[in-house]
């Protein structure tokens, strides 16, 4: 499970103890669970934990009941005009938080307010799809997740318990299909997602609290969304996260850079090694042990650990196909030596700059195979601790220098920016996590291609999008398998399929998830009848079989 930072101040016990700060609100949390991942979303901005047990949550594959990562937060730290250090970065929250749901209002966000937003909204592809089915949209006929998408102008929208919520400003993204800027679901208007699933929040940092470091809030506002695409492939093992950072504030900031704190908890916590691969931009934990785990309660992976890691997709600096090279990739323990927990503004920003705690810089110190190597020794000056190929003993890993195994985490950051006021900035990452083979993903005898190739299928998927979303007219201009009516309500028709007259074949409908529905169908003559009248309303895939031979079509049942 995931361990708190181990400091914790009596102020902070204090606090929580007289106001509580609805703490069931602010607990709720939401998955991407589409694929072969399930990552957990949580309000404050922070990923794939359970702040109420402390464990990690963030399982592969699905229904496994093993983790691949906890929790995992986002940073920021810059100077305004004054030359005065901003920091606001989420942690366990048991000192207090900088960040907290909703946008920000006149520069500032209420407790009611942060109340109300305290909310994940989720969308899957087979809810617009049935929307799109529908004919006429009215308040019942139009799944919830599409009629309270907290968009601009929606009067349908609903934050945490129901509440309303009044938008005049851009949130969440939406199709406008009488682009008249505003989100009315009943006049067509629906959700732009990514993937076959998304999900979508905000949050700010000038909330009812900043006290998770000692500095002033930046004035930013957040706006946060995750995704997930079933593909059948590789791409699978992949969740995407994006987050467009708005100034909302009158202050310019310089030297403004942006991490992911993440605590890599990969089954068993405490046999982990961490690395890097600065081409890819890919912070990733791998088992340092040839077995996850030894017999403790917490669940492991045993003999067949995968390897995981978060990737930056985009940062600012990026130029098309020119991707600008991370700022820094550090680690830190969970304890309160000079290489241990952050609790100053300073310190958050020494981690996002290839620092420790107390100011020293990260050094490659590696002299050898089977030397341990914490970064802090004599060496030359480096931005990116263990990038080495960790299969490869002449070079910097911690695989290559026998480091004692452990509780692993890591600070990856963007490099130096401005950020304007007025001004975004925006972050793409991605979860990628290799199949549990078994073999090549534990040390001794690391082999990372998988990962590599996880990882390149997260950045080919990320800037050459699969299509998710398959319009009315394209289904009906015609397929392999002549589906009639489409759209139909109670009965479909397929009109002379191959072999029908000699052999029945294998008829099977799925929705776009996936899923296989439960229909009944009938031979009248040289056509086949399916009875659709029991499955809910949206997009289907039907696909028949008969003597080897497939045939497959897409129709939209009302």
């Amino acid at each position: 499970m995931a361990r708190p930072f181990l400091y914790a101040t009596l102020s902070t016990i204090l606090l929580y103890g007289t106001t509580a700060f609805a703490q069931s609100t602010f607990m709720t949390k939401e998955y991407v669970d589409v694929n072969n991942v399930k990552s957990a979303i949580l309000v404050h901005g922070d990923l794939n934990w359970n702040p109420v047990s402390l464990g990690s949550d963030c399982e592969f594959p699905t229904g496994s009941g093993v983790s691949v990562s906890s929790a995992t937060t986002l940073w920021m730290a810059g100077f305004d005009q004054q030359a005065q250090l901003h920091v606001s970065a989420q942690t366990f929250r048991q000192t207090g938080n900088d960040f907290w749901p909703g946008p920000l209002e006149n520069g500032s966000l209420n407790m009611a307010t942060s109340t109300k937003w305290a909310k994940i909204w989720k969308v899957n592809f087979f809810d617009i799809n049935t929307y799109l089915a529908q004919s006429i949209h009215t308040i019942n006929n139009t799944p919830d997740a599409i009629l309270e998408w907290p968009a601009k102008g929606n009067p349908y929208a609903k934050g945490v318990y129901d509440s309303s919520l009044t938008i005049t400003t851009a949130m969440a993204p939406f199709v406008d299909v009488d682009s008249d800027g505003l989100y009315d679901p009943l006049k067509g208007d629906y959700p732009e997602i990514k993937g076959d699933q998304m999900l979508w929040w905000v949050f700010s940092d000038n909330g009812p609290t900043h006290n998770n470091n000692q500095s002033q809030p930046f004035g930013v506002e957040v706006h946060a969304s995750a995704y997930g695409y079933k593909r059948g492939t590789l791409l699978d093992n992949v969740v995407y996260y994006e987050m467009d950072i708005i100034n909302r504030s009158s202050a310019d900031y310089a030297a403004f850079r942006m991490g992911i704190n993440a605590d890599m908890d990969l089954g068993y916590y405490r046999d982990d090694y961490i690395g890097f691969d600065s081409a890819r931009r890919l912070g990733y934990v791998y088992n340092g042990n040839a077995i996850d785990g030894t017999g403790q309660s917490q669940a492991s992976y045993g003999s067949a650990p995968p390897v995981a890691g978060y990737t930056f997709l985009q940062m600012p600096g990026d130029n098309g196909s020119t991707k600008k090279p991370a700022g820094s990739f550090m680690t830190f323990n969970n304890d309160i030596t000079p290489a241990g927990n952050p609790q100053t503004s300073a310190e958050f920003d020494n981690y996002l700059r290839s620092k420790f705690r107390d100011g020293q810089q990260l050094m490659n110190d590696f002299t050898g195979y089977g030397i341990n190597s914490s970064g802090r020794g004599f060496g030359t000056a480096a931005r990116y601790i263990y990038d080495g190929d960790p299969s490869d003993t002449s070079e910097w890993s911690e695989c290559s220098s026998l480091n004692p195994v452990g509780d692993r985490r890591f600070v990856m950051a963007t490099n130096d920016l401005t950020l304007s006021s007025g001004g975004s900035v925006i972050i793409a990452f991605a979860l990628v996590v290799t199949d549990t083979a078994g073999n090549g993903n534990t040390c001794p005898g690391i082999d990372i291609t998988g990962i590599k190739k996880v990882t390149d299928t997260a950045w080919k998927n990320f800037n050459n999008p699969p299509k998710s979303f398959v319009s009315v007219e394209e289904i009906t201009a015609g397929h392999a398998l002549g589906i009639y009516p489409n759209p139909a309500t109670d009965v479909v028709h397929i009109s002379a399929p191959f072999s029908l007259e000699h052999k029945p074949g294998d008829l099977r409908i799925y929705d776009m998830m996936g899923r296989e529905a439960n229909i009944s169908y009938s031979v009248n003559g040289i056509n086949i009848d399916v009875h659709i009248k029991d499955i809910p309303a949206g997009m289907y895939h039907m696909v028949y079989s008969s003597e080897g031979v497939r045939q497959s079509g897409l129709f939209v049942k009302r």
